[in-house]
């Protein structure tokens, strides 16, 4: 269980008002050890709990942040069943657990995002404009408070995407670009600028190139497939185009034995088989699914694998490739994939098929 005692130290002086010379004058202990507590370094020592309690009239769970340790489980509860509700497609059930989620802790910084996401309909451009303007005032409301309190950059670059998204359907094009001129540029983020504190080869150096590789790699195949996807050339000259990104990908991938391209490949052969559902070709969705499911379990295999390129630390690869690969709870790429593939309403139709369900048993027997 992680303990908050050293934030909520400094969190209860400055509720009370008083300087950590006078906390400090109060315990008979000196200044710097009370400088050291609140920056984490160091924790008061056991003898002192109660009387810092007694000081700040609370008792000493709510000193030690056990209360607080207990909601942070309850919140990652509900994000595991957040997470499975999404890999299934189900919208409604998503959206009521936020609603009971932000009833629960309304001063939860993460889930008040997540319900003024859910507000203004997320970040997507085909939002229900009348349903962003009927929520736009609590969700500002929300997204303010988390600008001017909240910590945590990630969370707060989040809120001014949808601040954007308010002042858009609210038909100010212009305020919404100026929103977004307050997001860092590519430049000075956080993966980006920590690559540059260590020298080059070194294990730092490996992990946050590989990161930073992983993240932008994927950016940038996902807006050329949108690129290629949304042409109005037909759809075999489309299908052809995004094939080539396999060639190059498995060309890179032979040249530089950077197994992390499994995922890429995977990726595409996906979107293929997605675009074929689109346009009602379901002949082929199949084939592509199952391509794309056949480069999914290459990739588990390598985050299993002792090979480390280009980690040092096996856990250190298993928890990028969780997190970028977004498995979640699934810990597999393929199992996530199936999952969605048989519970997830777009698929509903495929389902129906004896081509794509004879895909699924085969790739079931292999998870």
């Amino acid at each position: 269980m992680n303990l908050h005692i050293c934030e909520n130290i400094k969190r209860l002086r400055k509720e009370k008002n008083i300087t950590q010379e006078k906390l400090a004058e109060h315990l008979g202990i000196t200044y710097q050890a009370v400088s050291k507590w609140e920056r984490g370094e160091t924790y008061p020592d056991i003898t002192l709990l109660i009387p810092l309690a007694s000081y700040f009239n609370v008792s000493t769970d709510v000193l030690l942040g056990v209360d607080h340790a207990k909601n942070e489980a309850k919140i990652q509860e509900y994000w595991k069943e957040y997470q499975e509700l999404f890999v299934q497609g189900k919208q409604e059930e998503m959206s009521e657990l936020i609603k009971r989620a932000y009833k629960e802790f309304p001063n939860h910084y993460r889930i008040m995002l997540r319900y003024a996401a859910l507000l203004v309909g997320g970040r997507a451009s085909d939002y229900d404009r009348s349903i962003v303007l009927t929520h736009a005032d609590e969700a500002t409301s929300l997204c303010e408070r988390i600008l001017a309190e909240c910590p945590d950059d990630t969370i707060r670059n989040e809120a001014v995407i949808s601040l954007a998204v308010i002042a858009k359907a609210q038909g100010n094009i212009n305020k919404a670009l100026e929103i977004l001129a307050r997001l860092p540029n590519w430049y000075t983020t956080s993966g980006q600028t920590s690559e540059q504190l260590f020298e080059k080869g070194t294990e730092e150096w490996w992990k946050y190139v590989a990161g930073n590789f992983w993240e932008l790699a994927n950016f940038a195949q996902n807006k050329l497939l949108k690129i290629i996807w949304y042409s109005d050339k037909p759809f075999d000259e489309r299908e052809k185009s995004s094939l080539k990104i396999v060639e190059y990908l498995e060309k890179i991938l032979e040249e530089t034995n950077c197994e992390l391209l499994y995922n890429f490949i995977s990726l595409v052969y996906n979107e293929i088989g997605c675009w074929y559902r689109r346009e009602g070709k379901n002949d082929g969705v199949s084939k592509y699914f199952d391509l794309g499911l056949s480069y999914a379990i290459k990739f588990d295999d390598f985050v299993e694998s002792d090979r480390q390129f280009p980690f040092k630390s096996m856990q250190e690869k298993q928890n990028y490739a969780k997190f970028w690969g977004d498995m979640g709870k699934y810990n597999s790429m393929l199992k996530r994939e199936l999952a969605w593939y048989e519970n997830n309403p777009w698929f509903e139709e495929l389902r129906e098929l004896d081509s794509f369900n004879a895909m699924l048993e085969k790739w079931q027997l292999l998870k």
